[in-house]
């Protein structure tokens, strides 16, 4: 396949591949022929006897004969000997190093500590220096320093200096100096292995050697929205657009030729099922950890970025293995098994400028950098252009203002059985580097209006972060006042949730036990130890390995009795840590123009009519002078009469000003920082401030009062019994987790006024025949029933659902008159009639049996199941608004069930379903059955009758494939269209295999 692959590069673009060859030759400002080999054990004198040759090459000389020794040796009969008599020695100087050489270099060294080092440098002072201290063991006390690295881009190509530093009081011998430098890596070739291919034309590869110079000059690369460059992608037997631009933060991303890159695959393209990801040296996430440590997430439902291992060509060079990663977009939430909602971080831009004006030489610059991180979404264009998402976006961007800040709980922010999970197993797997605060990621579960946890980032290049200085980090021993900065103490705060804080003990416990790391072990060594094998071809010091996991899960037992018991003493006294914000800090005033682009924060608060209200807010130091606003960042088309002055920022609030400008003329603000007369512009963000709020479900949630509901009887022993007969609601009916919730026979509760029924706790609904629970709304208000994360199964038996709306309280929206997420459900005789929302029925993440039921005169979606097993038996459906049963990802059986009337599809499969249909019957329905997106369906004993189409089978995702479907003992009588079926599905009919040949059918349903 690689072979096949690479032809049919060269055939496509011939042009391109010569060009990119002539600009790769012209951009290096050194010979390429560099082949520097230097071993040195101070074994051969010069004749004088007072230098000593190089062992493979007289040419190489090095000073100082009088301090070889040979008291001891790693191998020869002499070593070096340095003290504080002579401090540096083993020095040669390699005149032809110059920008992107790779540079190996390596020595051995006995009675050292880590104050005695090996070091490259350049000959003038403070351009380039890299030194290593930290030796692995070799025999007889003996231990190697080794360095391996690029020379930068920009490296002044005068040479480089190899030598050894010993900075102690002590005689420290040194052997076996080894330098190998030469004009790149030679890295392995992987056959076996589905590599990708990128190819740039010219123009674009100039432009990625453009912003990698860039970022080299500065210190980080801070990607703009111009750096992305067009080009294609060669991979799973395709040929891809793409636009890609160089990723990362730090430069290790960006050394030598194997650079890091984001790709946006355009149009209907897919690789792997991913339509946005990374790709990068698999050394900077070191190695297989990270990959090992994302399987364990996604094997405990806990969300992360889907992880790989790629070969990689540029331009036809080889690049070597790279780790690939999955980017932030719906794909991700999606494939696992979560329904779309916004992905939203801290913008971290102001934290890199800090870094940035370090590298520039600029020593203890400080920056609010925390605080005026701004809340942003990815896919913000998409976000902004749906109305959902917006608001979903909003009250995400509340809550995470409300963890910022330290306002609310864990439990009220976050779904705190997931973040539980995750920083638990963070401890188990000390996968740290995923706290720090610019490395979180959070998704907005739109069910249940809370944010959950994104495992990304998990280990740097060094192996795992330590930075906590204990086994459990949720182990605090002391008040933080006026010690730590609010990012830290932000985190601390949701250890005084006892409910977050007893279910992370809860999690600590079963994680770090022997029977889940050996399962875990079981699970994924396997493919652990193979890909490690791949990186090791080209990495071979980057070892993976199990055990240091198990030594740390011991670590976690052997002091969890303590923490469980400090804890539990804790909470029955309700003592909670403080956290209150490091004071005094002093911010850097005089900055360049350039450090306030970051800090002066606009956000677009009210729109009214064609006007627009913008809010600003200075975290910069030095005080600003607003000038106006524009469309774009090159020119002011409002300006502001007479220009406001803004005070600095001084760590308490930052000063703020409001007006009022046209909203087409409102993209970029402009002002002038400090003294500077540069003018500076920063973007308008399209959103209102977020102001930290109660969300709709917290404000909900406030107004649980069970002792005064006037629908309750009783409550007995965590039971709670609803009052018989005819109860009235005009206001929110909420049952938190704890309880049990038992409906009597003959009840019938009006939901009016918008009122509606939310429980954390399953329900029992025992009604009878001739007595049936009732759940209506008179004036047709009502939203929804809805039960949430239950922790046991609801029972319904003999139950009417009529005339309900779905839940719709200040953006947090959901789409069923009747939902059950997470939580399990059986249902018997139940009636759903005339609903009107876009589901009567919606079961997420569930497990559900269905039986004897029936769906009447619903507006739009009869059963809509996401992400659920169960059965659905003996149901009928009739006159449907628009599909009678759409499942998506989804594995269920379906038996002795009919659909009439029905406007759109008797049964359609989604998103990698797989549906077991058996004696069923549709009638009149637009299409029969329908199976989407890698679904396989299966028909026996049914009958589809006077339907427009029969069956349609077709891939409405690029992310997913074709479908499938197996009919058995089925006729299909008086279709308009028999079948209508995708290339790539397929139809196997009574034994008969029926391939596709229509052409994006999804054009048609799906427009």
């Amino acid at each position: 396949m690689r072979k096949k692959i690479r032809h049919t590069v060269l055939a496509f673009l011939p042009a391109v591949l010569f060009a990119v060859l002539f600009v790769v030759s012209c951009v290096r400002k050194h010979p390429e022929t560099i082949d520097i080999d230097i071993r040195f054990g101070a074994e051969k004198l010069t004749e004088d006897g007072k230098d000593m040759y190089a062992d493979n090459d007289s040419s190489w000389i090095f000073k100082d004969a009088a301090f070889r020794t040979k008291t001891t040796s790693h191998s020869g009969k002499y070593s070096y000997m340095t003290s504080p008599r002579k401090r540096f020695a083993m020095a040669v100087q390699i005149p032809d190093a110059g920008p992107d050489d790779y540079v190996v270099m390596s020595v051995w060294r006995k009675n050292g500590n880590l104050k005695t080092h090996l070091v490259a440098a350049s000959p003038e002072k403070d351009v380039f220096y890299k030194s290593v201290n930290q030796g692995i063991a070799g025999l007889d006390g003996w231990e190697e320093l080794k360095l391996e690295f690029f020379l930068p881009p920009n490296y002044p190509g005068t040479g480089l200096k190899i030598y050894v530093w010993n900075n102690s009081n002590d005689t420290v011998f040194f052997d076996d100096l080894s330098v190998i430098i030469k004009p790149g890596k030679k890295r392995p070739v992987y056959y076996k292995e589905q590599a990708i291919y990128i190819e740039l034309d010219t123009s674009a590869y100039l432009k990625i050697l453009e912003v990698r110079n860039r970022a080299f000059e500065v210190g980080i690369l801070q990607s703009q929205d111009d750096d992305w460059v067009k080009g294609f992608i060669f991979g799973d037997g395709k040929m891809m657009k793409t636009k890609l631009r160089l990723k990362g933060d730090w430069l290790d991303h960006l050394y030598g030729d194997k650079w890091s890159f984001r790709l946006k695959l355009r149009k209907e393209n897919t690789w792997k099922r991913l339509k946005v990801f990374s790709i990068q040296n698999p050394v900077a996430r070191h190695g297989v950890d990270e990959w090992y440590f994302h399987k364990v997430l996604l094997h405990e439902n806990i969300l992360t970025t889907r992880y790989g291992f790629v070969p990689v060509y540029l331009n036809n060079k080889n690049l070597g293995l790279y780790g690939w990663e999955e980017h932030f977009t719906k794909q991700l939430i999606e494939s696992q098994d979560k329904r779309e909602g916004p992905i939203i971080r801290f913008f971290e831009n102001v934290y890199w400028d800090k870094i940035r004006a370090k590298k520039a030489g600029l020593e203890n610059v400080e920056l609010p950098f925390f605080q005026a991180a701004i809340i942003k979404p990815f896919r913000q264009s998409k976000i902004i252009e749906d109305t959902a998402m917006f608001n979903q976006f909003r009250i995400a961007q509340n809550l995470l203002l409300q963890y910022k800040q330290r306002t609310k709980p864990a439990s009220e922010i976050f779904n705190v059985d997931a973040l539980a999970r995750f920083y638990a197993l963070c401890d188990v797997y000390q996968a740290y580097h995923s706290l720090v605060w610019h490395n979180q990621r959070f998704y907005y579960n739109p069910v249940l209006c809370k944010l959950e946890p994104i495992g990304f980032d998990s280990y740097t290049e060094t192996g795992f972060f330590d930075w906590i200085n204990r086994t459990i980090y949720g182990d605090i021993s002391y008040d933080a006042v006026h010690t730590l900065g609010d990012e830290y103490l932000m985190m601390r705060e949701l250890f005084n949730d006892f409910r977050f804080l007893n279910k992370y003990v809860e999690y600590l416990e079963e994680y770090s036990s022997a029977a889940f790391i050996d399962s875990m072990v079981q699970r994924y060594e396997q493919e652990a130890m193979y890909d490690d094998s791949l990186i090791r071809m080209e990495f071979p010091d980057l070892k993976f390995s199990t055990e240091r996991l198990s030594e740390n899960a011991i670590n976690i037992r052997n002091e969890l009795s303590d923490f469980k018991r400090k804890v539990n003493d804790r909470e029955r006294k309700n003592l909670k840590w403080k956290n209150e914000s490091k004071t005094g800090r002093e911010y850097t005033k005089g900055l360049a123009g350039y450090y306030a682009g970051n800090l002066v924060v606009a956000y677009k608060q009210q729109k009214q009519g064609d006007s627009v209200l913008i809010r600003v807010v200075n975290y910069f130091p030095d005080p600003v002078l607003l000038l106006g606003t524009g469309k774009n960042n090159r020119k002011i088309r409002q300006f502001l009469h007479p220009e406001p002055r803004m005070e600095g920022y001084d760590g308490t609030a930052g000063d703020s000003y409001e007006f009022r400008v046209a909203d087409n003329y409102a993209n970029y603000l402009f002002f002038l920082a400090g003294m500077n007369d540069e003018t500076v512009t920063a973007e308008i963000l399209p959103w209102p401030e977020p102001d930290g709020q109660e969300t709709p479900l917290q404000e909900l949630l406030s107004k649980i009062n069970l002792a005064v509901n006037p629908a309750i009887d009783h409550i007995t022993d965590k039971n709670i019994y609803l009052k018989k007969g005819q109860i009235t609601i005009n206001s929110p009916f909420i049952i938190p987790e704890g309880y049990t919730v038992h409906f009597n026979a003959g009840t019938t509760i009006d939901l009016t006024d918008s009122a509606m029924f939310i429980s954390y706790s399953p329900v029992i609904m025992q009604g009878s025949k001739e007595k049936p629970v009732v759940i209506t709304s008179s004036d047709f208000t009502g939203n929804g029933f809805t039960v949430l994360q239950a922790d046991k199964w609801s029972k319904l038996e003999n139950v009417v659902f009529q005339n309900l709306n779905t839940l719709d309280y200040k953006g947090w929206t959901l789409t069923g008159a009747v939902t059950f997420y997470e939580s399990n459900v059986d249902m018997t005789n139940v009636r759903f009639y005339r609903n009107q929302c876009e589901d009567a029925l919606n079961t997420i993440r569930s497990d559900f049996s269905v039986d004897n039921c029936s769906f009447e005169y619903t507006y739009s979606d009869a059963f809509d199941s996401d992400f659920c097993t169960g059965k659905l038996t003996n149901t009928t459906f009739t006159n449907i608004g628009n599909d009678a049963i759409d499942f998506s990802g989804s594995k269920i059986n379906i038996g002795y069930c009919s659909m009439k009337d029905v406007n759109d599809k008797g049964v359609s499969g989604g998103e990698d379903s797989h549906l077991t249909v058996d004696h069923v019957e549709i009638v009149r329905a637009n299409i029969g059955i329908a199976s989407k997106d890698l679904s396989g369906v299966r028909v026996d004993n049914s009958q589809i009758k006077d339907c427009n189409y029969g069956l349609v089978l077709l891939q409405k995702k690029p992310e997913y494939g074709p479908a499938t479907m197996t009919l058995n003992k089925t006729q299909i009588t008086n279709p308009k269209t028999r079948m209508l079926i995708e290339t790539g599905s397929s139809v196997t009919f009574n034994g008969k295999v029926i391939k596709g040949t229509k052409e994006k059918l999804a054009d048609i349903f799906y427009k």
